[in-house]
């Protein structure tokens, strides 16, 4: 396998990341050997610990260059996956495998690898039986000229063990030795290690009995006498382990790692036993590592993979015993890297990579997401939440506006699929996509592509069919439809799309038929929009050389298309890049390095150089088919040559792509970077789309562009999601109505009117007289205005003489007066108080008229919106209406964004509503979101110039969300038939029109929280009118005509006159009355004066004024003196 660094291939210079290649997957229980004539460490089997899969797999690890490469075996029959199955180099081409333990038993097999065939045989063992085993204590050593491997205790199907063997490793010749001495206990996880012609045993052996301390003594077996001995260690010496690393150095045994089998407590100390002086020497502490691989080469210690603090590893650490101090140099770090794979997919998000499913090399299905950071050049395996797609391989995959994935159809364990999924790439949440009755069906080794709010599907295949059939989701109507075909069916297809605003330009690469002949031509289609209709026209390119492949990968840079190595007829290999450039027409090829002879990779265009991962390999450009790699290549323009130029999130800035900075996303428009608009925040380099800025979460705000973060909100504000400035808070406008009153007439008002006249008539009356009585002129003159000559009193007997009196003429005022009043009231009733209405609900079935509104006028206010209220771009309309069982002459929509709400008002004119009627609108805009929705609905109903109104908030289920998506809340409404009758002119005879009310609970659509609000896209509501069954009929009749209002208006008139002349005869009697005993009074009076002054001998004074007291008892006047005596 060939390993490099940095190459360069003509116009490109091509690097790993990282320079030592892919690292690994973390592996534990795995065994490894030296290769000194490559300088590499070969390691065997372990256990996966991402998969837990016990593995076969032979990886080398270069001591020099730090690369890591891969043995393919060529053989037919390989050993199973096994873990601590012992490797060792037998010769320098020769590598032999003991035992191990697979996943259900020991293996008791002994394999041998040829490292130059590539091959593995089964080995056949001669001499003494022995049985299979694992964590065995060998040593392999040189005695007396043959090379030796010394093997005791390990764990058996039988349990433990503390047989002694020596293998012939020339011979492959086994000779069991008789246990003599002073026999070590069985055990497992021993060490064995071999100095001047002596075996030294260390570690826990499981003693009959389990008591006492294992830590003062170790075994040691002398070759010669082929006997075991104890030796007693005095204070201080290590604690008793297992499973640890023993090596000699020089004159000295050191003992590194390990663990307590009884605690499971893992070790970090390092201890060194000098065989001279029976000593040991506690040298420190090192990086803990368990279960790992390890190589002893010359005095330095290679530790590879194992697990440390329960995690499993892939990192390589290196330990110098020939340093004073023992300590642990990493030489290659733990990286978390993506496994083996091809046919998957590679999407640039901001300055990272995801890639996403494919298969393995050994045909398992992957769903699996990582995530590599440019900037630090490592990967991260992304958790996920959401509906997890199955693992699959050549499905449709592109990005949606630089926030996530889109994938569909492919290969999986199950079949062909025809499922559809988005991933947000914000929230690492996936969501599955309706498709519906209509779609692309079932497909693999299609092209997806998406374009703003359109998704294009472009060929593939369905088993043994080649399909050639276009299809596109448009996310606005959430519906597949068919756009055009092509010439003919192409699997594998590479695509590309784009848009000026107007129409779509889809470009069409590379692929092949069912029968594995590439695609020759070049096609673009175009697509655009007609009367809601899409349609496609296909035009094909020719260029001449062309050099077509298969299982490619396709990149869009600033100049060209460049086409990436791929398959020729399923068989051969093509490592080089084709540059298109379909401007002026032409094109060119570079050829690569064989190394870039791969299939099934993805590439991505990120700032000036182009990363690819992953795909299948071959030998000598020999496509082998069920290959797989996670290699990562690099590749850069040589200066003077092919330029690649910058990528989309990066402007070129004095010949360097420079990133958009936190708080700016790139504009593919003005190809420049432009703040984020208020409200929202980017801490991402390179960022993509307006849909990159977030929102700024509940509870803070962001007042300024271009922000990388959000300011906390004050107690005294709100600041729902997305808030660019602090809203005071009093409380949230709630539901209301407005419906037609009932008929109210001025009844109040007239009598009020007339009240306040008659309160002046009295008034009048007070003023009028007091004038008369004080005013003399008018005393002599108001009698003339006498109007009740004719009704004074008549003498009897005495002829009939009209006269006209003072008292009269009075009355004749106030009379005037009074029928004055009387007039304006009778008037005022007449034209004001003059209709009864009369309302009642009849059956809507009993109506013949045709029920219709002159207008319905909705006002949709979206609170704290999340865009601009105007649309992403030219070709698609920013307000989308579907109505249903309407019908209208016209309709009017306008809408603009004022203080960050988007306001929207709908206008209708002559409007009628069927049963189940619907208005649904659709705000296309990428980042349409708002915090809550009111709406205003007023429609004209059958009452005069009296609309029905209904004002609904519509709010989501928690303050920390927003409305987003194309699943609409829907306010559920009753529409009520009205139809209005009337016997006035005032009003039409017949008006109808309806009246509306709230009818169930609204129905709350999709949001989002902060962090998933870039999952979704548009915003919709809905409003349902539901046709009551009954109708309101209102009639208002008219309670008299001008005939009887004349003839009442007379009567008042004349009834007044004769009122005010019953009063009048009333006074005038009174008066008469009054001036009748006034003059008898005076009669009297003058008498009594009379008498005074006859009695007073005529000595009196006749004064008129002479008082008598009248109250006196009358007197007998005498008529003579004698009388009087």
């Amino acid at each position: 396998m060939l390993i490099f660094p940095c190459l360069l291939a003509h116009a490109f210079i091509i690097s790993k990341i990282p320079p030592e290649g892919p690292s690994l997957s973390p592996i534990v229980k795995s065994k490894a050997t030296f290769l000194p004539n490559t300088k590499e460490i070969l390691i065997f089997g372990g256990q996966d610990t991402s998969t837990l899969q016990y593995i076969n797999t032979l990886y080398t690890f270069n001591i020099e260059s730090l690369v890591w490469g891969e043995i393919i075996p060529q053989s037919y029959e390989n050993p199973p996956g096994l873990v601590y199955g012992e490797i060792f180099l037998v010769s320098e081409s020769k590598i032999l495998l003991l035992f191990g333990e697979m996943e259900n038993s020991i293996s008791s097999d002994i394999y041998s690898f040829d490292l130059i065939t590539k091959r593995w045989i089964i080995e056949n063992l001669s001499g003494d039986k022995i049985s299979g085993r694992v964590n065995f204590a060998y040593a392999d050593f040189y005695y007396k000229g043959i090379r030796y491997l010394a093997i005791t205790g390990g764990l058996t199907s039988n349990g433990f063990d503390n047989s002694f063997y020596l293998i012939d490793i020339a011979t492959l010749t086994v000779r069991q030795i008789e246990n003599k001495g002073d026999i070590p206990s069985k055990g497992q996880g021993l060490s064995l290690v071999y100095y001047e012609e002596k075996l030294y045993l260390y570690g826990y052996q499981k003693l009959s009995d389990d008591s006492g301390s294992q830590g003062d003594n170790m075994h040691v077996f002398d070759l010669s006498s082929e006997t075991w001995n104890k030796i007693m260690f005095s204070m201080p010496y290590p604690e008793i382990r297992s499973l640890h690393l023993a090596c000699v150095y020089q004159d000295s045994m050191f003992i590194l790692l390990g663990g307590n089998p009884k605690t499971l407590a893992a070790f970090n100390d390092t201890w060194v036993y000098n065989f001279t002086t029976s000593s040991w020497v506690y040298k420190g502490v090192i990086s803990s590592n368990v279960l790992f691989a390890s190589v002893y080469i010359d005095s330095k210690i290679y530790i590879l993979f194992g697990r440390k603090d329960f995690i499993g590893q892939n990192s390589v650490d290196l330990i110098d015993l020939s340093k004073s101090k023992i300590y642990t140099k990493n030489i290659v770090p733990n990286r978390s890297f993506p496994s083996k794979r091809r046919n998957h997919c590679s999407i640039k998000f901001a300055d990272n990579i995801y890639i996403f499913g494919g298969i393995s090399d050994n045909g398992e299905y992957l769903n699996d997401i990582w995530r590599f950071y440019n900037v630090t050049e490592k990967w991260e395996y992304v958790i996920t939440t959401g509906t997890l797609p199955k693992g699959r391989e050549l499905f449709g995959c592109g990005s949606v506006s630089g926030t996530g994935i889109i994938i569909y159809g492919g290969k999986s364990s199950s079949g062909i699929l025809n499922d559809f999924f988005y991933f947000d790439i914000s929230s690492s949440f996936w969501s599955e996509i309706e498709t519906g009755s209509i779609n692309p069906g079932e497909r693999s080794g299609l092209c997806l592509t998406n374009n703003f709010y359109i998704t294009f599907f472009i060929g593939g295949s369905r088993y043994n069919e080649e399909l050639k059939d276009i299809w596109i989701y448009d996310y606005i109507v959430s519906e597949f439809m068919v756009v055009g075909e092509l010439p003919k069916g192409i699997i594998n297809p590479k695509c590309w799309s784009e848009t000026n605003g107007i129409e779509f330009s889809i470009f069409i690469f590379s692929g092949n038929d069912i029968n594995f002949i590439p695609n020759q031509s070049i096609y673009k289609l175009k697509i655009f929009k007609d009367k809601g209709i899409y349609t496609g026209i296909i035009e094909e390119i020719s260029l001449e050389g062309q050099l077509f492949v298969s299982e490619s990968a396709l990149v869009k840079t600033k100049y060209n298309f460049l086409l990436i190595s791929g398959s020729l007829m399923n068989n051969y290999l093509k490592p080089f890049v084709i540059s298109y450039d379909l401007d002026n027409y032409q094109q060119n090829t570079e050829e690569f390095n064989e190394s870039l002879a791969i299939f099934g990779h993805s590439a991505i265009h990120m700032g000036d150089s182009i990363y690819i991962f992953g795909g299948g390999f071959g030998n000598d450009l020999i496509k082998k088919t069920n290959s797989a790699s996670n290699t990562m290549y690099k590749i850069q323009s040589e200066k003077g040559k092919t330029k690649i130029g910058c990528s989309v999130g990066t402007v070129e800035i004095n010949d360097i792509c420079e990133p958009c900075l936190q708080g700016y996303y790139y504009d593919d428009v003005s190809n420049t970077c432009l703040s984020c608009p208020a409200g929202t925040f980017s801490n991402k380099i390179a960022a993509e789309g307006t849909a990159s800025c977030i929102p700024c979460d509940f509870g803070t705000y962001s007042n300024n562009k271009g922000s990388k973060y959000c300011y906390e909100c004050p107690s005294y504000s709100l600041c729902p999601i997305g808030s660019s400035s602090l809203i005071v808070f009093s409380s949230y406008p709630q539901k209301k109505q407005n419906q037609p009153k009932a008929y109210q007439g001025k009844n109040d008002m007239v009598s009020e009117i007339v009240n306040q006249f008659w309160a002046y008539f009295g008034l009048f009356v007070l003023l009028v007289t007091l004038i008369v009585l004080k005013v003399s002129v008018l005393k002599d003159k108001i009698a003339k205005v006498d109007l009740f000559a004719a009704n004074h009193g008549q003498e009897i007997n005495v002829p009939v003489v009209f006269r006209n009196t003072r008292l009269g003429g009075i009355f004749s005022i106030y009379y005037i007066f009074a029928v004055s009043i009387a007039i304006l009231g009778s008037f005022l009733t007449f034209e004001l108080d003059n209709i009864t209405e009369i309302k009642g609900l009849v059956p809507l079935v009993t109506i013949n008229e045709q029920i219709s509104a002159d207008f319905l006028t909705i006002i949709f206010i979206f609170y704290t919106y999340g865009s601009k209220c105007e649309g992403d771009f030219l070709g698609s309309e920013f307000l989308i209406m579907q109505e249903s069982n309407i019908k209208y002459s016209n309709m009017t929509k306008n809408y603009n964004l004022d203080l960050k709400n988007c306001i929207i008002n709908i206008k209708y004119s002559d409007i009628i509503f069927s049963n189940n009627a619907e208005i649904t609108i659709k705000l296309n805009e990428r980042t349409a979101r708002s915090s809550y929705i009111s709406a205003n609905i007023t429609i004209s109903s059958s009452i005069p110039s009296e609309p029905s109104n209904i004002f609904i908030p519509i709010y989501p289920t928690s303050v920390k969300h927003v409305f987003i998506g194309t699943n609409p809340s829907i306010i559920p409404l009753k529409v009520i038939p009205s139809i209005f009758y009337s016997q006035d002119k005032k009003w039409p005879s017949k008006l109808t029109g309806y009246h509306i009310a709230s009818d169930d609970d609204i129905i709350i659509g999709e949001t989002a929280t902060q962090n998933m609000v870039n999952s979704k896209a548009l915003l919709s509501i809905k409003i349902s009118f539901t046709i009551e069954n009954l109708a309101l009929v209102t009639q208002r009749n008219t309670n008299s005509n001008w005939f009887i209002f004349v003839g009442g208006l007379l009567g008042s008139i004349f009834g007044l006159f004769g009122t005010f002349a019953t009063f009048l005869g009333l006074c005038e009697d009174f008066i008469d009355k009054i001036e009748k005993k006034y003059e008898k009074k005076k009669v009297v009076k003058k008498i009594l004066n009379e008498r005074y002054c006859i009695d007073s001998n005529f000595f009196c004074d006749k004064n008129e004024n002479f008082k008598v007291d009248l109250k006196l008892e009358p007197k007998v006047v005498p008529t003579t003196f004698d009388d009087a005596r």
